[in-house]
């Protein structure tokens, strides 16, 4: 049932007037302060990330039609930026897990990872180095401005 946004919902969870939540309403924090107010609330896991993996990694995708997102190298560029491991942690508060696709990590899909474990290691999608990325991005034709900004060639300001 759906009661309203993650307050209301928290709220009402804390009431026991739901008995359940639908999939990522709940914050860590309000998931916290909800078990800390009503002790037969839990999660389906005791411990971070507190359900299944999620099914639906985020992915980041850019308009590759246009310039510079059209080259390889700003593409990979932007990929080796991302610190997959920070936004986890920041973003969605340990309750998820980095992605190096768009595909679960779930127990019934290691047959077709292993069978792309050379593409893998080939092309190392969620691997984070800023100094590989910025050489990338400077291949690609970007440059930084005075405030530190990354800009396409054709950007102004």
């Amino acid at each position: 049932m759906y009661v309203g946004d993650e307050t209301s919902t928290a709220l009402a969870l804390a009431a026991n007037e739901i008995d359940a939540v639908g999939i990522s309403i709940l914050t860590v924090g309000s998931l916290n302060e909800v078990t800390k107010r009503n002790a037969k609330v839990q999660a389906w896991t005791p411990e971070a990330p507190y359900a299944w993996v999620d099914p639906c990694p985020r992915p980041l995708m850019v308009q590759n039609a246009k310039a510079p997102w059209d080259k390889k190298e700003a593409r990979w560029g932007l990929s080796y930026m991302i610190d997959r491991a920070a936004v986890v942690k920041l973003a969605y508060q340990g309750t998820t897990t980095p992605a190096w696709g768009i595909w679960p990590t779930y127990d019934g899909m290691k047959p077709y990872f292993d069978a792309i474990k050379d593409l893998l290691a080939k092309y190392p999608s969620s691997t984070y180095d800023t100094k590989k990325g910025e050489a990338l991005l400077i291949q690609a034709g970007l440059k930084k401005d005075a405030s530190g900004a990354w800009l396409a060639p054709t950007a102004r300001r």
